[in-house]
């Protein structure tokens, strides 16, 4: 073609030739469009005219309308007007409920424009027969969402129970107006389960419970549809509830969830749903996934293994209680509290000095769900109430006082300040309450350190008397104040005890309190010269 194309003229004819078959293709086809229309005018078949309204070429439907209006048949002509949507003309065709009716609808349900659908689907719904059934339910699956829901909408109209399953089956994926009116209409015929998968798709957690005591398998897909559901919650509702469920077909497509879940919350609901089912093959999936390149993906891990309970991962989450990253240690420390294993105790404790406050907290609830009973896990937490941070000493006089050891609230409100709480424990003369106390006096919140101190001094035991020589040397002059004055309530066992303690004050603050008193004497001569300046300058002003 292109040799052609080298001369200008010859460029010009061969687009004027090209441009000329196409003009007479669009010719040929409107011709042979009007010899259809003309084709559907005379023709006097009443039933093939009927079908023809059917056509998605909006010309020869009409012309098929006119032909039977001629014929003295109006059916086609209410039909065409039902379609544009008038609404006299659907209510006498739902009056008349003429059954030849039926075949032209159903030819638009499955290929005419969405809007004619959609009106085909309604009709079919008002004239209420049973041939329009299967169709209906066909066209649940259809492309437009406003066609869907005209369809359940007419399937519940009819009440035939071939709906319900399909029904059923369309619950999961759509949007909740779809999955409502799917459950009003199984509802309508008689099928409860629908509205209890609505709910469950809803986040009811009865609705949830219900189903799970129902044990039926229909309402299995249509949560596991809802885990591809395009809004993350639903996501993550539908995988909390494929837990509760427990049903084994839930476990691959719950496992595709974890790999490509996007963020911590339906990673967080596909690991526990997968827990709660258990079974080797989940434990072998969770135990590959420790070596994820993902820290999120191996905390996860880590959590599920302890939800399972499975022995074999006991050893691996002991070792991954000392691991270099905070969020992996975190995780060991909460999911060791599932498998009650006594050998937990001892590395759960070393844990409660962990440099996190989370991990703290965590080993902490997981001791307490190992052995509560055991005095020594006791011990160790009434402890722990001398934490540098308060929000950890704020979960442990809770954990505490669900054991219902009054110790803990007693020294938690001495170290608030509370002279009532001091007066308490120096009456109860329980001697687990020193280790907290002299390690609260090495706090970083100072009103703590006084405290703790003021308690110590009220408490009188001699225990604490090298921690508090040490806080005399700290560089704020109102510890000195709070060390020593507690110093000199404590009673000693002798005079030369007495005299020792005096010495270590005075030797070992000797440093601190001349560091204050300079500052002292800094601050005082800075003031002098201040006003000494201040003075001399008027005394100019007034000269001049």
């Amino acid at each position: 073609m292109l040799k052609y194309l080298e001369k200008p003229g010859q460029t010009v004819l061969v687009i004027f030739i090209l441009f000329s078959l196409l003009l007479s293709t669009v010719i040929v086809a409107a011709g042979a469009e009007l010899e259809d229309v003309k084709l559907w005018e005379n023709n006097r078949d009443k039933e093939s005219l009927l079908g023809a309204i059917a056509e998605t070429d909006t010309e020869v439907s009409e012309a098929a309308a006119r032909a039977l209006e001629r014929l003295g048949d109006s059916l086609g002509r209410l039909i065409q007007e039902s379609l544009n949507g008038s609404q006299e003309a659907i209510e006498k065709l739902a009056e008349i409920k003429n059954p030849r009716a039926i075949p032209p609808l159903i030819r638009i349900l499955s290929n005419g424009i969405p809007v004619r659908r959609q009106a085909a689907a309604k009709l079919l719904g008002k004239l209420g027969d049973p041939r329009s059934v299967g169709p209906l339910i066909k066209s649940l699956e259809d492309p437009a969402l406003s066609v869907i829901s005209e369809a359940i909408v007419a399937l519940e109209k009819i009440k035939d129970p071939r709906a319900i399953n399909p029904l059923i089956n369309l619950m999961g994926i759509m949007k909740s107006e779809i999955h409502k009116s799917s459950a009003k209409t199984l509802t309508a015929l008689n099928e409860p389960l629908g509205q209890l998968i609505y709910e469950s798709l809803e986040g009811s957690i009865e609705a949830t419970k219900e189903l799970a005591k129902l044990q039926d398998p229909r309402a299995i897909p249509p949560h596991i549809k809802s885990l591809k559901h395009w809004n993350l919650s639903n996501r993550v509702i539908a995988a909390t509830a494929l837990g509760k469920l427990g049903d084994p077909s839930a476990v691959e497509p719950l496992k595709d969830a974890f790999n490509f879940a996007s963020g911590r919350k339906l990673r967080k609901a596909s690991y526990k749903a997968l827990a709660k089912i258990g079974g080797n093959n989940i434990y072998d999936f969770f135990i590959e996934k420790l070596q994820h390149r993902k820290t999120a993906v191996r905390t996860s891990a880590i959590k599920a293994l302890g939800r399972l309970k499975d022995p074999r991962a006991f050893d691996l989450i002991i070792e991954d209680l000392d691991h270099y990253d905070f969020r992996i240690r975190a995780a060991a420390a909460s999911a060791l509290k599932y498998f009650k294993d006594k050998r937990a105790i001892d590395p759960l404790i070393k844990t409660l000095n962990d440099n996190t406050p989370k991990i703290r907290i965590a080993a902490a609830k997981s001791l307490i769900s190992v052995d509560r009973d055991n005095p020594r896990v006791v011990k160790h937490l009434i402890r722990t109430l001398g934490d540098e941070e308060e929000i950890v000493r704020n979960e442990i006089v809770i954990i505490l006082n669900g054991l219902k050891e009054p110790l803990g609230q007693l020294i938690y409100d001495s170290l608030k300040g509370s002279s009532v709480a001091r007066e308490k424990l120096a009456k109860s003369k329980d001697q687990r309450a020193i280790a907290p106390l002299i390690k609260a006096l090495g706090n970083k919140n100072a009103r703590v350190r006084w405290a703790a101190a003021k308690t110590l001094g009220t408490l009188n035991n001699d225990a604490a008397v090298d921690s508090l020589v040490i806080m005399t040397n700290y560089w704020n002059p109102m510890d000195h104040f709070y060390a020593i004055t507690a110093l000199f309530k404590i009673k000693q066992k002798s005079y030369s005890n007495y005299l020792q303690t005096l010495s270590k004050v005075l030797f070992g603050s000797l440093p601190s309190l001349m560091y204050t008193f300079f500052t002292f004497f800094l601050i005082v001569l800075i003031v002098c010269l201040f006003l000494l300046n201040r003075t001399s300058r008027k005394n100019a002003k007034i000269n001049l």
